[in-house]
């Protein structure tokens, strides 16, 4: 070989040596997570927009499928159809768990089970099915289902190799798969509270008359701001459950006849009749066709009367309140209890209310001396006109004694 050939191989071998120190070694394959979504509790409309959400999010991650652990003992047929809508929709493949031992699926969740690409149970679970209660093995039996596993890591294992039918036909492999459980997040959690019929009837409730103390006695301030925000955060969970119109009219016909009774005293008649509403349009605002899920009629009756009293009885005050004259300066202090200074006879000077005042006393109580007590009873200019505070010609000294008083009189 000539020297030529000789160095273009040598550098040749450099080359490919610095090219090989250069070039980081292959990370190895980064293991894929499946989400396991958690399904627990009465279905609602925040359980149906977290799983909604939940599945959004693995096929963002393109996860190969994902876990639903379901566990619910019903709920809402329009929450449960959105579920399953969601889950056919899904562009993965999911995979219906109800999980763990224990757990029971009640209609309408098992619609759920049945809209699975793969349905599974664990061990010691029930599925209702036309009112009857399945195990784990009947449910498998009668193709409800399509396998039981003990736990997640049973189930992948099950699942690895499982062809899924169309339109999402594909083979599962769970090679190096990772399972993420999923529970509910604090946004959809908050949401869940407020979509519960009995606090979203208690928000509106408290919405509403905070909102009528407030035009009632108006610059209080708190019952408007509270009545505010709670009439919002009301009004967030009553847009998602199905509302009944006649519970809507109730509510308004019951504010409308606490204010009425505030404004025309009508001896409370008109006030009864308006919580009579309230807690009517509470019983009846909610259409949940649920009976896990709607109002409790002791609560209804028990918030919405004592609400609806102390609205009536604080508003007719505040409203009386507003319609007193308003008296400024001097005028209040007509009514007010003075002390003597300088005697009554009948003109002379008492003390009210931190300074002495030019006052006078009708002729038939004079003289009235220092140390007596006087009622303010009217204004003339800058003099005051007072009375003895008792009916007799003497009155009521302060600390003296009642032998005093006598030999006065």
């Amino acid at each position: 070989m000539s020297l030529r050939g000789v160095l273009g191989a040598a550098a040749a071998a450099v080359s490919l040596f610095a090219f090989a120190a250069a070039t980081p070694p292959s990370a190895p394959a980064a293991e894929q997570k499946v989400p396991s979504i958690e399904l627990s509790g009465e279905l609602s409309p925040a359980q149906a927009d977290w799983v909604g959400d939940a599945l959004g999010d693995a096929e963002s991650a393109e996860a190969p499928f994902a876990i639903l652990r379901l566990d619910t003992p019903g709920g809402l047929h329009s929450a449960a159809e959105e579920i399953v809508d969601d889950v056919r929709s899904a562009r993965i493949p999911v995979v219906v768990y109800v999980f763990p031992g224990g757990a029971e699926v009640s209609s309408p969740g098992s619609a759920i089970v049945d809209a699975a690409d793969v349905a599974a149970m664990a061990p010691g679970t029930t599925l209702e099915s036309e009112g009857n209660d399945l195990g784990e093995n009947t449910a498998l039996k009668q193709g409800r289902i399509d396998m039981i596993a003990s736990d997640q890591q049973r189930l992948l294992e099950k699942l690895d190799g499982w062809r899924v039918d169309r339109p999402k036909s594909e083979t599962l492999s769970t090679s190096g798969v990772e399972i993420e459980d999923r529970s509910m997040t604090i946004p959809f959690r908050v949401l869940e509270v407020l979509v519960n019929p009995n606090v979203a009837y208690l928000l509106l409730l408290v919405g509403l008359l905070g909102l009528l103390l407030e035009a009632l006695a108006p610059g209080t301030v708190f019952p408007g701001t509270i009545g505010a925000v709670a009439l919002v955060l009301g009004l967030i969970g009553a847009i998602q459950l199905p509302v009944a119109a006649v519970g809507v009219v109730l509510l308004v016909a019951g504010a409308a006849l606490i204010v009425a009774e505030a404004n025309l005293p009508a001896a409370g008649a008109l006030g009864l009749l308006g919580v009579a509403a309230l807690i009517g349009g509470g019983l009846l605002i909610f259409d949940t066709s649920s009976d896990q899920f709607e109002v409790s009629p002791p609560f209804v009756i028990v918030v919405g009367g004592v609400l609806g009293i102390a609205t009536v009885f604080v508003g007719a005050k505040g409203l009386a309140a507003r319609r007193e004259p308003v008296r400024t300066g001097v005028e209040e202090l007509i009514g007010s209890t003075a002390t003597v200074r300088v005697t009554l006879d009948p003109k002379g000077q008492v003390f009210v209310e931190g300074a002495l005042w030019e006052s006078r006393v009708d002729p038939q109580f004079a003289p009235v001396e220092a140390g007596y007590r006087v009622t303010v009873e009217a204004i003339d200019g800058l003099e005051l006109v007072v009375t003895p505070l008792d009916d007799g010609t003497v009155a009521t000294r302060t600390g003296a004694a009642g032998s005093e008083l006598e030999g006065a009189s």
